[in-house]
């Protein structure tokens, strides 16, 4: 529900909006939030850039959906930037999986929701819009991969132990998998995980 709904929002974001959607599953003691501790959610970034705030209609739909636990949508500095991902500070043991995809299908959606499952060992996986190709690169960028990329995806497992790795390593593959039919074959290399590359 909330990738469809996702979906439908970024077909009246401007090209110079940023927006994600992340599937995150925080442990007990995380310094989160007590309501994002040990359960799972979905969060929707949305980043706009200068004075401007997203019109009510546009973000309406998301709001609208049931089981909203925080809603923290607020003009802040941009040096506050990075607290949106929420990401550990600690030095954990990790592997992760990215791809540069050409679109976010019906088919995509569905198989999301079969592999991102309580229980299944991840600890965030985000799907962060790129604007599809519409915003242009000056030319001395113009071979970077994310300018003809609709989303970035990536997902991180933590792994403190070969029992958990291999876990994480056959997720992976479910993954690939599932997004072969929409991969670009390119990736930024700001996304390049250990897994795959």
């Amino acid at each position: 529900e909330v990738l469809t709904a996702y979906r439908e929002l970024l077909q009246d974001v401007p090209n110079d909006f940023g927006s994600s959607v992340a599937f995150l599953l925080f442990p007990a003691e995380a310094p989160v939030p007590e309501p994002l501790r040990d359960t799972p959610v979905v969060g929707v970034r949305l980043c706009c850039p200068g004075d401007r705030e997203p019109p009510n209609s546009l973000l309406a739909p998301m709001r609208n959906i049931d089981g909203a636990v925080l809603d923290t949508m607020r003009a802040m500095p941009f040096c506050e930037i990075g607290s949106l991902t929420m990401d550990s500070p600690l030095d954990l043991p990790r592997i992760g999986y990215s791809e540069s995809l050409s679109a976010l299908t019906d088919e995509t959606i569905e198989g999301l929701a079969e592999v991102l499952t309580p229980g299944a060992p991840f600890a965030g996986l985000e799907l962060r819009h790129t604007a599809g190709g519409k915003a242009r690169p000056p030319e001395s960028h113009a071979g970077l991969a994310y300018w003809d990329s609709s989303f970035l995806l990536f997902c991180i497992s933590v792994t403190p132990d070969p029992d958990t790795e291999a876990k994480a390593e056959a997720f992976g593959k479910r993954l690939d998998a599932l997004l072969r039919p929409v991969r670009t074959n390119t990736n930024p290399f700001t996304f390049l995980l250990t897994q795959r590359t």
